[in-house]
């Protein structure tokens, strides 16, 4: 108890879970800090979909509704008729996923961002 550095994802999850106000007020502050550059890359880019990982992400359905919420109060309204902002399907091995995907772009030849 009181030692930040022992406070995984999981234990913080499961606060959450539990309805602790610590816990929401934390959640609070990263959804409008997450919301917030979410904005300025709608604004910026228009993207169809923005696509949300990361241990704290991945199945936080808290995160996510709170993120969906600020966003689409606070970019562009034009630019948010067809925005989709989901977790991501690749589970939390998606960073070894996406890695992968760099070697396979130098043999195909192809890129992700075109």
């Amino acid at each position: 108890k009181g030692d930040i550095d022992r406070v995984t994802p999981s234990i913080f999850l499961n606060a959450l879970e539990k309805d602790d106000q610590l816990a929401k007020e934390i959640m609070e502050e990263v959804a409008g800090y997450l919301a917030t550059g979410i904005v300025n890359l709608v604004n910026l880019l228009n993207p169809d979909i923005i696509i949300l990982g990361g241990k704290v992400a991945y199945n936080n359905r808290f995160l996510l509704s709170r993120v969906k919420e600020l966003v689409f109060e606070q970019a562009m309204t034009i630019l948010t008729k067809q925005l989709k902002i989901c977790p991501t399907s690749l589970g939390e091995d998606f960073r070894v996923i996406a890695a992968a995907t760099i070697p396979l772009q130098e043999i195909f030849h192809f890129s992700i961002f075109s």
